[in-house]
């Protein structure tokens, strides 16, 4: 799903020094070579924004703390489901996060990099799921496999392709939230909490999009040239 950007501060690829401020937060938990290797796997011929890192350093912490909520694994859905309409809730901290991860926000090879890492580094994986929503958990557990997995996978997949109506609210202490019977408790609450504060604090960045992929638009053109002159 492409998306065009708001204006916010941290609405725009991740920059270097966003690095230090991101890391801050999960340093004690997951090391700092650790985290290095993670950056390096999300950044390897690829632009995330500052979101997918915090996600991701997100989950990882919470899966070494087993910090699991009504799952069997640490889950962080990218939209709340109502268990009765099947309605998407999303919380404005929420839709932050949910923006970037719409449309996987990472390429498979960037997933497979990851996850190589995680599991050298941590012992830890990351799966995504249908719908918007990533789940971590020790690298040993057949997530994918699991009962669990399957049946959010296809409620998610059901709610996406019926297109059931995505509520947006402004907290989660909003009647709207508090209000239905959703996916979602305490401890998935709490994680985004965290993660917003984060995010939040990322100041505006400058950057040329032109620059930053005149390499590969030279590449791009070489192909089309190629093209035109085997047709």
């Amino acid at each position: 799903m492409c998306h065009t950007a708001t204006g916010a501060a941290h609405d725009r690829p991740l920059h270097k020094e966003d690095i230090p401020l991101i890391e801050a937060s999960y340093l004690n938990c997951l090391g700092g070579h650790a985290v290095s290797k993670i950056v390096d796997a999300l950044t390897d011929h690829h632009s995330p924004q500052p979101a997918v890192l915090i996600a991701v350093l997100e989950m990882a912490h919470r899966a070494r703390h087993k910090d699991r909520g009504m799952y069997p694994w640490s889950m962080m859905p990218f939209s709340a489901l109502d268990l009765d309409t099947l309605e998407r809730v999303q919380t404005d901290e929420m839709a932050a996060f949910h923006t970037v991860f719409e449309s996987m926000a990472l390429a498979e090879r960037n997933m497979d990099l990851l996850n190589d890492v995680l599991a050298s580094e941590l012992g830890l994986q990351l799966r995504l799921v249908c719908d918007c929503g990533c789940i971590s958990d020790d690298f040993e557990t057949d997530i994918l496999g699991s009962m669990a997995y399957q049946e959010v996978n296809f409620i998610r997949s059901v709610a996406e392709a019926a297109g059931t109506k995505v509520i947006r609210v402004p907290t989660f202490a909003s009647s709207e939230w508090t209000s239905r019977d959703l996916d979602m408790g305490p401890q998935e609450i709490e994680s985004y909490r965290r993660m917003w504060g984060i995010l939040r604090m990322l100041p505006h960045r400058s950057f040329d999009v032109s620059a930053l992929v005149a390499g590969q638009v030279s590449y791009l053109r070489h192909l089309k040239g190629k093209q035109a002159l085997a047709a």
